[in-house]
């Protein structure tokens, strides 16, 4: 019985330090950084802002021997993550994990570049509009359910945490294609649930091995 009893305690205390280490992290800022692929043959480079830490207002794109391709400066301030194509003519800023003070609904969430040029961007209230469908920590909220490959090709798909599917054509930043996962009953359902318990426990009691429950 005590070698029960101190394997209890051992997974106790693991599993506070856990919640402690998850708790810690929740409360410090993101930070604009580059998603690094071997595939991809440059680097792209934040230039980071002087008056927001941790955030960027720039790029600088560099091929494989560190020479510069081209420098894009004057961007609003972003804690996005920047992807890039093979080439590094395609460039797209994905705020996925959105610091609490910077929300708003004009937030701009999706931006794509091509050659130092903005082609296209999105902001919260054009992808998810006024949908409460999404996760929401102290000081952190995440809209994505799953996050793109890390190199850019032709076509990206992204997974919104609103049950929506998107298909961007990446030199241009146009949509192709977009489609809801849920009805439109069952998206009421989860809307109303979500204005008394988190999105995660939403997901636990109206979701059974991925399907909704009736």
């Amino acid at each position: 019985m005590k070698k029960v009893s101190s394997l209890k305690y051992i997974i106790f205390i693991f599993l506070n330090f856990l919640l402690i280490q998850e708790s810690q992290a929740d409360f410090a800022p993101a930070h604009c950084f580059y998603k690094s692929n071997p595939k991809v043959k440059v680097l792209v480079q934040p230039i980071y802002s002087e008056k927001n830490p941790g955030a960027c207002n720039g790029f600088i794109v560099k091929n494989s021997k560190g020479k510069i391709l081209y420098t894009l400066q004057g961007m609003p301030d972003t804690r996005a993550t920047i992807y890039a194509s093979k080439n590094g003519r395609t460039v797209m800023l994905l705020y996925d994990y959105i610091y609490s003070p910077d929300f708003e609904s004009n937030l701009e969430i999706i931006a794509f570049y091509r050659d130092a040029k903005k082609t296209k961007a999105y902001t919260w209230k054009q992808i998810m509009g006024n949908s409460n469908l999404y996760r929401q920590s102290i000081s952190h909220i995440s809209w994505l359910i799953s996050s793109p490959i890390m190199e850019l090709s032709k076509i990206l798909e992204i997974k919104t945490s609103s049950f929506q599917i998107f298909h961007f054509d990446t030199k241009t930043g146009k949509v192709l294609f977009t489609k809801k996962t849920l009805s439109s009953q069952d998206e009421s359902r989860f809307k109303v649930c979500r204005e008394e318990m988190s999105y995660t426990s939403c997901m636990k009691k109206l979701f059974n091995r991925g399907k909704f429950v009736p």
